[in-house]
């Protein structure tokens, strides 16, 4: 049974022993993004959030509905993997269709807010976000969660706390709330091309990271790829821990 915004709090507990991608499951619950499907809605014992192309399980893998809702998804192109009880049921269903890779998750409780200040007093200059350079983000970094994950172009200025370097007319790098929620968000980094290796990536994230600790919210790092864990690092988070995500081949 997929859940509508106004009950989805039944489903919330499921996802409690989930590790990562926090932010995910909160706005899911919180704001209504993305598919929300449960076994029994009022007393539910397995859920699958489907949220822009990731899949998360949450629950008993043992209760005699998880087979079923493993195969709820006829496409699933990113599955967390956190459990192991979770990743047998969907070797089970998809067996030689998956692929596993490795990604990284830089707790936002190891992140040293020192370094965060120092990169800011040092630059390079970077601003906020204005109304009118927020069509600039579609074309100049080719970004597309402010379009999904957000509930239109003011819900997203509001939101993301999303920082810019801008080059003339153009935004060269960006930094925002991939997805937000209430308690965790989640950074979406981007430079363009021709601009890199000048400082900017570090500069926008370290401005959105002390926004977003302003306002009360964790901000954990979470890589796919060597550069991205260093950018991390640079940052001043210290902890980091891989962890996997199942891919459905066509």
């Amino acid at each position: 049974m997929q859940l509508q915004q106004a009950n989805r709090s039944v489903a919330e507990s499921l996802f409690s022993e989930v590790p990562v991608w926090k932010a995910f499951i909160r706005s899911a619950v919180c704001d209504g993004f993305g598919q929300l499907v449960v076994d029994d809605e009022k007393s539910p014992t397995v859920a699958v959030l489907f949220y822009g192309g990731l899949v998360i399980y949450g629950g008993d893998p043992q209760s005699r509905h998880a087979r079923d809702i493993v195969r709820y998804f006829p496409v699933q192109p990113a599955i967390l993997g956190y459990s192991p009880q979770w990743n047998a049921l969907v070797e089970e269903a998809h067996g030689a269709a998956l692929k596993k890779y490795t990604r990284y998750h830089l707790s936002a409780k190891s992140l040293d807010p020192k370094v965060v200040r120092e990169i800011m007093a040092a630059g390079p200059a970077c601003q906020a976000l204005q109304p009118e350079d927020y069509p600039r983000l579609e074309n100049d970094l080719k970004w597309e969660h402010q379009i999904y994950h957000y509930g239109g172009e003011s819900d997203f200025l509001q939101r993301a706390s999303c920082f810019v370097v801008k080059s003339e007319d153009m935004v060269v790098s960006g930094a925002s709330s991939f997805v937000d929620s209430d308690r965790y968000t989640e950074c979406q980094v981007t430079t363009a091309p021709q601009f890199r290796r000048k400082g900017y990536a570090r500069a926008v994230s370290a401005a959105y990271i002390a926004r977003c600790n302003e306002l009360g919210k964790e901000v954990p790092w979470d890589a796919a790829n060597e550069a991205s864990v260093n950018l991390g690092r640079s940052l001043g988070y210290r902890d980091v821990t891989e962890y996997t995500v199942l891919e459905l081949l066509p």
